[in-house]
């Protein structure tokens, strides 16, 4: 499928399509290196001697770059040692220290060449995805998560930020990974609802992610099938997106695009009928004007108050007070309760930002 031809601007412009960041709250650094002594490791053959006095140097050093210069020379000195996994594991935890994202993807990459099994680690991989994506690397980004899938394809994290991204640089021209994005989605939405999370990941950050993106991937997925034309199956998985994030304006103002679809169609076919197939039609066009108007007033009182929103929120009043009209002999009246009654509370977080203000506006009901 070619989506870069069938993209609606008027659908990927409002499509809330967010970046985000993997937490890396689950892993941690080691206290300090295994030795005899510890407690949990008692039947743990101890390390020789040079091998953990090396081993602490590295983590006694005072910066990632010097721990990175000592790890090269124990995994030269040692490299088929039994405590090179804890080495890997407290250089993972260093190179996603540092704030800055190209120095946080150096330190990978560094670790990665000294230590070639770190690349297929659940310790690395799922956050240098992440730190591509968020330097804008799309490229080594969907290379290096292909690659982690093809040996862990459960990794939720990983999944859903391929999902968004093929999806969300799709909407800005680039088709370039739709392909391999597309099963992505549809494989995180199972995972999450079957509740398989990475082995790395708390059950509490787990709920968090998946309170945060399950809503946001069916409202993704719903898009696409609503610009590939299914219409029926679009307003199934906005639904569920709905159902599980009432209050996002976007997925309001995108099921009364999936009705308008269905709306423009039979309003085409009725200019073609009998003045008395007409009037039997009309009866199922003004059920979709009815919905339609309920979403975009949905879409308008969710989206108030919102910077982000205002271009988005201006188009759809107008929208809707075009078909609001239509449906009250030219009146306005009672439109404004209608939309206050779906105002959110004023203590309520606001929603993801459409990328732009839609660019088209429903066709004219008919007369």
């Amino acid at each position: 499928m070619r989506f870069l031809s069938i993209f609606a601007p008027r659908l990927l412009a409002a499509c809330a399509l967010v970046a985000f960041t993997i937490s890396a709250g689950a892993v941690e650094a080691p206290a300090r290196w295994p030795s005899p002594q510890d407690k949990d490791k008692k039947e743990a053959k101890a390390p020789p001697k040079a091998e953990q006095e090396l081993a602490d140097q590295i983590d006694k050093a005072p910066d990632a770059a010097a721990k990175f210069v000592v790890a090269e020379q124990f995994v030269k000195k040692f490299p088929k040692s039994q405590i090179r996994p804890k080495v890997v594991e407290h250089l993972a935890v260093q190179a996603f220290s540092p704030p800055d994202v190209p120095q946080k993807i150096a330190l990978a990459e560094r670790l990665i060449s000294l230590f070639p099994e770190a690349g297929e680690s659940a310790l690395v991989a799922p956050f240098l995805v992440d730190a591509y994506i968020a330097a804008q690397r799309f490229d080594d980004a969907f290379r290096a998560g292909g690659a982690w899938l093809g040996k862990s394809p459960n990794d939720v994290r990983v999944l859903t930020v391929l999902s968004f991204h093929s999806v969300n640089l799709a909407q800005r021209g680039n088709s370039k990974f739709v392909a391999q994005g597309q099963p992505y989605g549809p494989k995180a939405i199972e995972l999450l609802e079957a509740g398989t999370k990475p082995a790395d990941m708390t059950a509490e950050l787990f709920k968090e992610f998946k309170d945060s993106w399950l809503p946001q991937l069916y409202q993704t997925q719903g898009l696409l099938s609503l610009v590939s034309g299914k219409t029926d199956e679009a307003f199934a998985k906005l639904q569920k997106a709905v159902g599980l994030n009432p209050s996002d304006p976007i997925t309001h103002y995108l099921l009364g695009t999936a009705r308008n679809e269905e709306y423009t169609k039979l309003a085409t076919q009725i200019k073609t009928m009998s003045a008395a197939a007409q009037k039997t039609e009309m009866t199922k066009v003004n059920a979709l004007l009815d919905e339609i108007i309920d979403h975009y007033a949905h879409t308008v009182a969710l989206a108030e108050g919102v910077k982000e929103h205002e271009q988005l929120r201006a188009q759809v009043l107008q929208d809707m007070t075009s078909y609001y009209k239509f449906r009250h002999n030219g009146s306005t009246d009672g439109m404004q309760q209608l939309i206050d009654k779906y105002k959110k509370p004023a203590a309520a977080p606001a929603t993801p930002a459409p990328a732009a203000t839609p660019a088209a506006t429903p066709a004219a009901p008919p007369r």
